[in-house]
């Protein structure tokens, strides 16, 4: 190769110079939107020294690195130069970290947002397991959202994120809420596990402690009601945290919706739930009596809010548990009542005066409840001694027959018996009407007296396995209505009706767009004949365009008691019937009907009987005698009401064709309500059909029919339907 002249190199590196061009390093750090996060690798302007020794002005712009007119170009030393590089290294080191953290950062807040998802979704299928008193499920739950709670922190805090949200707090609010909002959900979570287990303790061992050990059940209520309250006001704290980061992203902003949609209604809940408690713990500290009346209702002889009142308890409470119960023939109450009380109507043929045996004659229990306790406090029975009941607790015998079915066979050899749960309820009724008790000044109810502390004895001895099974039954009983409940206190009456077991009427809410109906039977003088009889309830409706309902109701009965060895089984069933449906309903027609007995020929005016308020507003009704039908008003329904006696051994049809106005919206996406209530003590089934106007047809069954078929009604069935137009 040959050789390069050296004056042409010289002439090369004399052509370089030194760019003209200014260039403008990024500024060091800078925020674009709230999750953008630029770091410079440039080294600043000032990191460059400038031509000459005068230093620029505040407002003189920056000149371009290039040495002046006549000068030799710039020269660095190698100081400086190590200077400028260890400048570059901690610049790129900060960025590389910074960035780290960033990623980190973001990464956890999206996260976080799952998590906290995942968290609140357990939390609120724990409260919904509470509710329907499944704690071992709400403690799945709970113990879920706890380790996601666990885990969440510990990303936290293996990454330094925690101190590093809190620093960024300072300049973006939304992030002084990661930290507090981890550590309440956390708190959450142990206060909701104590809860949880607090309910399967009383659960397991709920009828040894209120027999044998009323210290440990107040303790396990008062440590109940305090994690309570470390739940109402940790939600408070978290729906604030959940609002504050919902601006960090779309995920918490979801969270914070849900969490606001539903805290009103899960706070008024856990308050509710509180002043139960707190009346409740009220009742069991105290260490003088309180008073508990339980009756028990026999279904083979409805009455309207559940079966005929034969026999009630007085359950005496101190101190925490049980100290006595005393049960007792009805009528050895009412023996003792001096008032003299105009009874109703339809039972004016069987008796002169209205007490306590027949005080459940209004189809919504509390106002039976009321009536009930009214007549017993006024009899000497209670009065004497001054006892006042905080409530009513009705339970339909049948029950019976389920703790037998847990608890096993109950030898009572007072009375040389041996019951089961197949024939508890024919040898107790066997022993009520013509047993050795049924003398004049007995008390034909005393077996029940005798096998109620046998019956307690053994589910006081029950395990916690036979407990939850206990529970599970008695579930299903309160589904069925087969146990109701009163008290007088408001705030516990609010909460028996929260949790749909105080047996009241539906009372409608205001632009209620819908139906209801509920068939009310009233055994009269019909022995036990009801526990042979199949009811059977067929409801078709047509909606019109106007609003109006048309409906055709049929309700069949049939008597298969004919064959039955005992005569209260076998007699004629004559049956007192009423049918509510809506304030403004119409009868145009009924057929299947008998005529009404005659009244008694009492004449109470001279007698010197008093009306009873409550009884004379649902009997200012109206008689037609065409239809052979009253037609009056009863807590805001207007009910039809009329006798349907079936003798043993044939079935009969009730028909009626009713009518009302303007009782539904009628439009696109318009929300359609049935609400069927149903009478303690009555089984069988409901089939409901509803036809929607013309032009449209029902989103739920795809066409303009909507049929609904049961075996057997829950308490209350509540059907909503959505109308879509064609």
């Amino acid at each position: 190769m040959p050789k390069v002249p050296k004056k042409n190199i010289s002439k090369l590196v004399a052509d370089i110079r030194p760019s003209t061009r200014k260039s403008r390093p990024k500024s060091k750090v800078r925020f674009v939107g709230p999750q953008t996060f630029y770091v410079s690798a440039w080294p600043l302007e000032s990191d460059y020294p400038r031509p000459g020794n005068y230093p620029a002005s505040p407002a003189e712009p920056a000149q371009p690195l290039r040495p002046a007119k006549g000068e030799a170009p710039l020269k660095r030393g190698r100081g400086q130069a190590n200077r400028l590089q260890f400048k570059t290294a901690l610049a790129v080191l900060f960025i590389f970290l910074a960035n780290l953290y960033v990623f980190n950062l973001w990464g956890f807040k999206n996260l976080a947002a799952g998590k906290m998802a995942v968290i609140y979704e357990e939390l609120s299928a724990s409260k919904d397991a509470l509710a329907q008193f499944n704690p071992e499920k709400a403690k799945d739950s709970l113990i879920l959202a706890n380790q996601e709670t666990l885990n969440l922190e510990a990303k936290a805090r293996n990454y330094g994120l925690i101190g590093l949200a809190n620093f960024l707090g300072n300049f973006i609010p939304s992030f002084e809420a990661i930290a507090p909002a981890l550590n309440n959900f956390r708190e959450l979570n142990q206060a909701g596990l104590a809860i949880a287990q607090d309910i399967n303790y009383l659960k397991n061992n709920g009828p040894e402690l209120i027999f044998n050990n009323g210290g440990q059940l107040i303790k396990t209520l008062e440590d109940l009601n305090t994690n309570l309250e470390t739940v109402i006001a940790l939600t408070a704290e978290i729906r604030g945290q959940t609002e504050a980061m919902q601006g960090l992203s779309p995920r918490l902003a979801s969270l914070s919706q849900v969490f606001n949609k539903n805290y009103l209604d899960t706070n008024l809940s856990l308050y509710k739930a509180k002043d139960w408690l707190a009346y409740l713990l009220a009742i069991l500290k105290n260490p003088e009596e309180q008073h508990l009346l339980v009756i028990f209702q026999n279904p083979s002889e409805i009455r309207p809010a559940g079966g005929f009142i034969g026999s009630h308890a007085d359950i005496a409470i101190a101190n925490g548990q049980i100290t006595k119960i005393t049960v007792d023939d009805i009528y050895n109450a009412d023996r003792q009542l001096d008032l003299k009380i105009i009874p109703p109507k339809a039972m004016q043929s069987i008796t002169t005066g209205w007490g306590a045996r027949d005080a459940n004659w209004f189809f919504d229990f509390p106002t039976s409840a009321q009536k009930l306790i009214y007549f017993l406090e006024n009899s000497h029975l209670y009065q004497d001694s001054n006892t006042k009941f905080i409530g009513v607790t009705a339970i339909n015998v049948d029950i019976l027959k389920t703790v037998l079915s847990l608890t096993g066979p109950l030898e009572v050899p007072a009375y040389g018996k041996t019951l089961t749960a197949e024939n508890f309820l024919s040898e107790i009724q066997r022993e009520v009407e013509i047993g050795r008790d049924k003398k004049p000044g007995q008390n034909p109810k005393r077996i029940l007296g005798v096998i109620t502390p046998m019956l307690l004895q053994k589910l006081s001895g029950l395990d916690a396995d036979a407990n939850s099974q206990l529970l599970d039954m008695l579930k299903s009983h309160l589904a069925n209505k087969d146990i109701l409940f009163y008290f007088k206190n408001a705030s516990l009456e609010d909460l028996v009706m929260e949790t749909g077991v105080a047996g009241e009427i539906y009372r409608a809410p205001e632009n209620f767009s819908g139906d209801y109906l509920a068939v009310v039977n009233a055994n009269i003088a019909s022995g036990k004949s009801d526990a042979f009889i199949k009811q059977n309830i067929i409801l078709k409706s047509e909606l019109q365009i106007d609003g109006s309902i048309r409906n055709a109701l049929v309700i069949e009965r049939e008597h298969f008691g004919q064959n039955e060895s005992d005569w209260w089984y076998r007699t004629e069933n004559k049956n007192y019937i009423k049918i509510l449906a809506p304030a403004n309903a119409y009868l145009s027609a009924i057929s299947g009907n008998d005529y009404k007995p005659a009244l008694a020929s009492i004449n109470y005016a001279k007698a010197g009987y008093q009306s009873d308020p409550d009884l004379q507003k649902i009997e200012s009704s109206e008689f037609r005698a065409s239809l052979k039908a009253e037609i009056g008003k009863e807590s805001d329904k207007t009910y039809f009401a009329t006798w349907l006696n079936v003798p043993p051994g044939t079935k009969k049809s009730l028909r009626l064709q009713y009518s009302g106005s303007h009782q539904a919206v009628i439009e696109d996406g318009a929300i359609f309500q049935f609400v069927f209530d149903k009478q303690s003590g009555v089984n069988g089934p409901l089939t409901y059909s509803v036809s929607a106007p013309i032009g449209y047809f029902w989103k739920e069954s795809g066409n303009d029919i909507f049929e609904y078929k049961t075996p057997n009604p829950k308490a209350r069935e509540v059907i909503n339907l959505t109308l879509v137009k064609i």
